[in-house]
């Protein structure tokens, strides 16, 4: 079983950020970071803003050296990539989230996305013990369905632990799935 316990329990002030060199490179030449969202087994995640368009965005910062052996895969147009970042890189869906860019350096993959909504997760939503009624509900869950049937979830998959771990943002709804 893999562990997936968090790097950090918490994602990294922006002190130890630099410390980790994880914006090193030409990702620091296009975007600046804002704030943290989160952190997971792999590395973690933080607004930031385009310096030529003013954008906000949200980057996951992946940590190369905790990236399993079989999560590897060379990318034609990419090179050697995790497959979460191949997949994608190529997958356009309505109910997946946009990348935008992606860039590396010796310790880290930067993946660059869209930012949608509040970057509220599902789970976190969850956890606030709304009151859905069924319509509202189905509408949800039938969203993350699409999301996961095209990118092959099974049902197992689905329901277990991954599914916990992607976060899913909204606007007034309407999901948006990424790793």
């Amino acid at each position: 079983m893999v562990n997936a316990k968090p790097w950090f329990e918490e994602p990294p002030r922006a002190v130890e950020l630099e410390g980790l060199a994880a914006c090193e490179g030409a990702f620091s030449c296009k975007y600046s970071t804002l704030s943290p969202l989160g952190s997971g087994a792999f590395g973690f995640v933080w607004t930031a803003v385009d310096k030529e368009e003013n954008k906000q965005v949200v980057v996951k910062f992946i940590k190369k050296e905790k990236v399993l052996e079989d999560c590897w895969i060379e990318d034609p147009k990419l090179g050697k990539v995790t497959l979460e970042i191949a997949i994608l890189s190529r997958v356009e869906h309505t109910n997946i989230i946009k990348v935008l860019d992606v860039f590396e350096n010796q310790g880290f993959f930067q993946l660059v996305m869209e930012k949608h909504g509040s970057g509220l997760d599902l789970f976190a939503f969850i956890d606030r013990h709304p009151r859905l009624d069924e319509p509202l509900a189905s509408y949800i869950f039938r969203q993350v369905r699409a999301a996961g049937a095209l990118l092959g979830w099974t049902r197992a998959w689905a329901c277990g632990p991954w599914l916990q771990s992607s976060v899913i943002h909204w606007v007034k709804f309407s999901l948006l799935l990424y790793s």
